[in-house]
């Protein structure tokens, strides 16, 4: 049964606002989960320069770690889209056994790790953390069967079963911008129940009078292009779920679909900015290749790169409180490309 399908039959707005604040809740524990994962990870290659001295309890302690980020993000996966859940549980299981026999395997007996960053170490406690690096895999370009490329596959899981507009309250609104490839159809539900009655019909909405000001600087630097007047543009449709610190978009169509995370915390400073791009192949190296050289200083951007998908942290260091003026400069130009670039073709 899927998370959301009680709300649709029998509760009205209320619900379906809350029912949709949790679904979003539940995202971001998994991404957190992912970016402890990768932090993790990237401490592990920072020891394998050699400046450092290892001992078998790290290794286990990184491992532990990285188990049990990864066992909460399957959970968040299937508890978000329980279709197809077994296969996740499956291939989990699959990974957590090569993880153990890592650490069960003598080093004498474990054969050569394949990635090159083993090269000089020679000692047991370097080629262990080498064997478990090599499991894990390069965020880079992670190869098939590494747990990193298992991280892109449950986000993928995740991505393909988002809500979609059966799940939002009727008369919800909705704000078109077009560009040159898109006419966007973003369809804008409040979760905070006191902002429920805020905003326009489903009528097109007045992005002024709109409540979250996230979404006002995404979809602020968007304008009317040729193809949209002419009635050329294809049509995508989003869904914008959030309040004022926070909010969550996703595409429902078009090649490649992203989904984009932002959120405050205290002092008004970013606690989260994530991004997810997927589609046919290679299709998320072009689409994250602009974000990562694009509107974000160098260092800025943590990225697990695969073939058909990838996903992006924006380091929260770089934007405190009191500079708001990079951050809204970042978001109106994520909004640019996110709302422009995509393949019509290929929907």
């Amino acid at each position: 049964m899927n998370l959301l399908s009680p709300f649709r039959k029998t509760v009205p707005g209320r619900s379906r606002r809350v029912s949709l604040r949790l679904y979003c809740l539940r995202f971001k524990k998994m991404v957190a989960s992912a970016r402890s994962l990768y932090d993790l990870a990237e401490d592990g290659h920072e020891k394998m320069s050699g400046d450092y001295i290892l001992d078998r309890h790290y290794v286990e302690t990184l491992l532990d770690g990285i188990l049990e980020h990864t066992g909460r993000m399957v959970f968040d996966a299937c508890f978000l889209a329980p279709s197809g859940g077994g296969r996740l549980y499956s291939a989990w299981d699959d990974h957590r056994a090569r993880a153990l026999r890592l650490m069960e395997t003598p080093v004498e007996s474990s054969p050569a790790p394949s990635n090159s960053h083993v090269e000089c170490a020679t000692e047991p406690e370097y080629l262990l953390l080498a064997s478990v690096l090599d499991w894990i895999g390069s965020a880079s370009e992670p190869s098939t069967n590494s747990l990193l490329d298992f991280v892109l596959q449950l986000f993928e899981h995740v991505a393909i079963h988002v809500p979609d507009l059966t799940t939002i309250p009727s008369g919800s609104p909705r704000i078109t911008r077009a560009t040159n490839t898109w006419h966007n159809v973003i369809h804008v539900v409040a979760t905070d129940v006191e902002q429920s009655g805020s905003g326009s019909s489903s009528a097109d909405a007045d992005m002024a009078k709109t409540p979250n000001r996230l979404l006002r600087l995404l979809t602020g630097n968007t304008g009317a292009s040729r193809a949209n007047r002419t009635g050329q543009a294809a049509t995508r449709t989003w869904l914008a779920a959030g309040h004022e610190r926070r909010l969550s978009i996703w595409s429902l169509d078009g090649r490649p679909r992203f989904r984009l995370e932002v959120s405050f915390g205290q002092a008004a400073r970013l606690d989260l900015m994530f991004l997810h791009v997927w589609g046919h192949p290679r299709s998320a190296e072009r689409a994250t290749g602009k974000w990562r050289h694009g509107p974000l200083p160098e260092g800025q951007v943590a990225v697990i790169e695969g073939e058909t998908s990838s996903i992006i942290w924006f380091e929260n260091d770089g934007f405190p409180s009191n500079n708001p003026e990079q951050f809204e400069n970042l978001l109106t130009s994520l909004g640019t490309m996110l709302f422009q670039h995509g393949d019509a073709s290929k929907s």
